[in-house]
């Protein structure tokens, strides 16, 4: 059922558990509207399939320069909102293609872990603390740093 959404459809088209992400180069007026045809053409699938999307949820992020600025619309006709960033699959995606509000949250949130660690544990001895830091931080500082810390 779901391995039919992309028929019929001529940008990329990726879904991830209940995500789904159309995306595509917009060099055009002409490859803008091709995108908003593809779009009614997913929400006519979720209709034959009686599914529903969210609205609510639905993000739109433009990088680089805006030359055919063109509003989308969602399943309802309303306009779907631009946004400077986006979340997918836990990454902080922002629209200069830096990384920069995801590496604040991460090390906010490593920040957090810390404090849990030493109010709520009382031992210092090196080899517990080497344990928590592994188990409760580092999974933290390594997710998906190979993207937003890559070499350049």
């Amino acid at each position: 059922m779901i391995n039919d959404i992309n028929t019929n459809i001529s940008r990329p088209l990726l879904s991830f558990a209940d995500d789904t992400r159309v995306f595509k180069t917009i060099s055009s007026k002409n490859e803008s509207s091709q995108l908003e045809k593809d779009l009614n053409k997913i929400y006519k699938w979720a209709e034959m399939n009686n599914m529903k999307f969210n609205e609510d949820k639905f993000e739109c992020i433009r990088f680089g320069k805006n030359e055919h600025e063109t509003y989308y619309k969602d399943p309802k006709g309303n306009h779907i909102t631009q946004q400077t960033f986006v979340r997918d699959l836990g990454v902080i995606l922002s629209d200069d293609a830096t990384f920069d509000q995801h590496i604040e949250k991460a090390v906010s949130k490593c920040r957090q872990r810390m404090g849990y660690i030493l109010r709520n544990f009382h031992t210092r001895e090196p080899e517990t603390l080497l344990t928590l830091w592994k188990v409760l931080v580092i999974s933290v500082i390594d997710y998906c740093s190979q993207l937003w810390a890559s070499y350049k």
